[in-house]
């Protein structure tokens, strides 16, 4: 039978100030940009997941919720529609969650596993690799106020090689680790003008 739970681990969400260097003056966005992702995690799908483990378990709405094509609806607003196996969200398939959240790609096993898109309620999306639930390969996380986040993530953060751009054009491309700026990585301004270039340390400049 499938899992009355859903495990959504999804915990990057715009908080508002992602990116602190859209600033004009390169002094504000080099102030800035060690904080830079501090500010772009947010736990604001807690309690989505508190929800979905509490939820009763779905009725077949029609189709074949066993083995095949079909939709399962729950009591809470939830909603499944695509493919089954062995009762268990296996292939590709929609998840609309009750707060409006939308997820639309790959399932394994009850979970998110392969390509997807991630829809938030509130306008940011996710578009790339998921992992058990997580945002976890290469992806694109597009903010509803502009700024954008192209590279890698690992265990929904921003981990690798990536490149992060403010809604005034700012840029980060380099190194990321656990959500900050991390290895060798070049910062502009929205000029193309380079605030800083060389490593960094977990947020800070290397060495200062």
């Amino acid at each position: 039978m499938m899992s009355n739970k859903r495990s959504l681990i999804i915990t990057l969400l715009l908080a508002g100030t992602l990116f602190l260097v859209n600033c004009s003056s390169a002094q504000k966005a080099e102030e800035g940009a060690g904080d830079v992702t501090d500010a772009a995690v947010d736990t604001a799908t807690d309690k989505a997941k508190e929800e979905l483990a509490k939820r009763a378990t779905g009725i077949c709405e029609k189709g074949d919720c066993k083995n095949g094509e079909g939709t399962m609806v729950y009591p809470d607003g939830n909603k499944y529609e695509g493919t089954f196996k062995e009762g268990k969200f296996d292939g590709k398939g929609k998840f609309t969650f009750f707060n409006g959240d939308v997820y639309e790609g790959d399932f394994v096993g009850d979970k998110f596993e392969g390509k997807g898109v991630y829809s938030f309620n509130g306008g940011d999306k996710y578009s790339g690799d998921f992992k058990s639930d997580a945002l976890e390969g290469k992806g694109a996380f597009d903010f509803k106020d502009g700024h954008k986040y192209n590279g890698d993530f690992k265990a929904n953060k921003f981990d690798g090689q990536g490149e992060l751009v403010s809604k005034g054009g700012s840029k980060y491309n380099g190194g990321f680790a656990d959500n900050k700026f991390n290895g060798n990585g070049k910062l502009t301004d929205s000029t193309g003008k380079v605030i800083y270039e060389g490593e960094w340390d977990m947020g800070a400049k290397k060495g200062q």
